[in-house]
């Protein structure tokens, strides 16, 4: 399976969530005038074992926390969410796989110069 190229921004549909990695990186999602919405970061943790084998583990990456923004929200729990929903629903998105925590966070602020909350 061939990966999206990072940098370049894609709609958010499953087929291109596929095509994602699942590791360390920043993100950004885009409204459908493909106008900046939030900047985030995903750490590429890995969770609890799924499998019988010891790599069958859960990993909460770039396409875990990409494919979470088309799911339906519980406000109560991912209050966050419910400024996002309200400027517009996130269409499109792009990525950056960075596994350095210091260079993603770095990357990060960056990114989220000019964004009021996070929100534009």
């Amino acid at each position: 399976m061939a990966w999206l190229r990072s940098g370049r921004v894609y709609k958010l549909t499953k087929e291109n969530l596929k095509k994602v990695p699942n590791t360390a990186g920043n993100y950004k999602l885009y409204n459908k005038e493909r106008k900046p919405l939030y900047v985030g970061t995903t750490a590429g943790n890995v969770g609890k074992k799924w499998g019988k084998g010891e790599d069958q583990r859960y990993r909460y990456g770039l396409r875990h926390r990409l494919g979470s923004y088309q799911q339906k929200d519980d406000y109560k729990e991912h209050p966050t969410k419910k400024p996002l929903q309200q400027k517009g629903k996130p269409q499109f998105f792009s990525y950056n796989p960075i596994r350095s925590d210091v260079k993603r966070r770095e990357q990060e602020k960056r990114d989220k110069q000019g964004h009021r909350f996070n929100f534009r």
